[in-house]
């Protein structure tokens, strides 16, 4: 908001959207820990773009492009759900990233899981073999079923940590006036809401592509885009990544060629795609490949 204020008030040392989170940086922050969410560089972006259009521009691009959100498509699954600090190559990142916790998911029907290297902490599980085993038995019977139990929990230690249960949700977003909120009684809810099915996903294995039911999601102005994590038994979905974005300032449409994700491509579907540093959450989440992307697909519905 303050950086909008810089852009539309003609500060001097704010002529460009750069410019503007720079200098809110710097007096705002001893460290430059501010604005640090991609969403909000790009709507900084937006709004110098707003402010240097004409008036009849202004209303068009306030309203925004009339879209079907047809499907979101990702070029890989996060890396394993088990992260560590060492999966940052001793970085660490800024600021901390809250990881999602590992959740046992088994296959579904005709579905065939590739098998992932055990982790450390399955491989320190494998049972003692030879004296230490006879040592450690109560018997021969005991001693296979105890080795059987263990076996079972390393493999299934091996699955939570190899494979995730992904969807994918699109929402179309408008702002609401209400005194309960903190941001001035200003909030942004969402409007209407469409959610793929979930599917089963090998960490760091893809592509993959998640459709929306009904056609997808009729949205014109702001839409936000998630990444989930799907929780057993029912619980609430996690957010990995999400990404805000306004239907006026996508790029030129351009046909989509053949999609290199699994699925079909619809007539007229085009498709936008938003690196790992254009993401919030994935820009600093070591889970996610450097070259890791996500793409919107949409179509252009009659004005």
């Amino acid at each position: 908001m303050v950086c909008a204020y810089l852009l539309w008030s003609g500060h001097p040392e704010c002529t460009d959207a750069e410019s503007a989170v720079r200098f809110f940086r710097e007096r705002r922050t001893s460290d430059g820990h501010a604005i640090h969410n991609p969403s909000q560089v790009r709507y900084v972006r937006y709004f110098a773009s707003f402010v240097g259009a004409s008036g009849p521009e202004r209303a068009l691009r306030l309203k925004g492009v009339r879209i079907r959100v047809t499907a979101i498509s990702i070029s890989s699954a996060p890396a394993r759900l088990l992260a560590t600090a060492a999966d940052d190559g001793g970085r660490g990142a800024s600021p901390p990233v809250e990881l999602a916790s590992p959740r046992p998911v088994a296959a579904p029907a005709g579905i065939e899981m590739a098998p992932s290297p055990p982790t450390e902490a399955a491989a320190a599980a494998k049972p003692a073999t030879g004296a230490a085993a006879a040592g450690a038995g109560g018997g021969e019977g005991s001693s296979r079923l105890a080795a059987s139990v263990t076996r079972l929990a390393a493999s299934l230690a091996d699955l939570a940590s190899s494979s995730w249960t992904l969807q994918a949700e699109a929402a179309s977003m408008r702002t609401e006036v209400s005194d309960a909120t903190l941001n001035d009684g200003i909030a942004t809810v969402a409007a209407e809401t469409c959610t793929s099915v979930p599917r089963q996903c090998v960490a760091g294995g893809g592509p993959a592509r998640f459709d929306f039911p009904g056609g997808g999601l009729r949205a014109s102005g702001d839409v936000r885009l998630r990444l989930q994590s799907v929780a057993a038994r029912g619980g609430a979905a996690e957010d990995l990544c999400y990404l805000h974005v306004h239907t006026a300032y996508l790029p030129p449409p351009a046909a989509a060629a053949a999609s290199a994700t699994d699925g079909g491509v619809e007539d007229g579907e085009v498709e936008v795609h938003f690196g790992r540093a254009a993401c919030d959450a994935a820009c600093r989440d070591p889970r996610f490949a450097a070259d890791w992307r996500l793409t919107l697909h949409y179509v252009l519905e009659e004005a």
